[in-house]
């Protein structure tokens, strides 16, 4: 069964699929841009109750709080990184590792 972190992650970084990706060039309707704030919004409740333990948990941060025109861009790519954690994710979810001597 997966975890409640899991589940939320994955359920962002599909959410992510349905927004357009950060252009320098590109004008987004009003729609589109309250769609990626709200998605951006949801990343840093997300960050500030699971991921304050995370290396990336700074990075991302910042990217959240300064929210440039490609912070889209930088925050999905960090929440990519960080779903590949296996270490962190099992942590996250409860499941507990422990080594036992040959």
């Amino acid at each position: 069964m997966m975890g409640d972190y899991s589940s939320k992650l994955e359920l962002l970084l599909k959410e992510s699929e349905n927004i357009v990706p950060d252009s320098a060039t590109q004008s987004l309707s009003l729609e589109e841009k309250m769609k990626k704030e709200e998605w951006l919004d949801d990343v840093t409740t997300f960050a500030k109750t699971y991921l304050s333990d995370h290396p990336l948990y700074e990075s991302l941060n910042t990217a959240l709080f300064h929210r440039k025109w490609d912070a889209f861009n930088i925050v999905l790519a960090k929440l990519r990184s960080i779903s590949k954690d296996v270490e962190f994710t099992e942590k996250m979810n409860g499941i507990t590792r422990t080594s036992v001597p040959l």
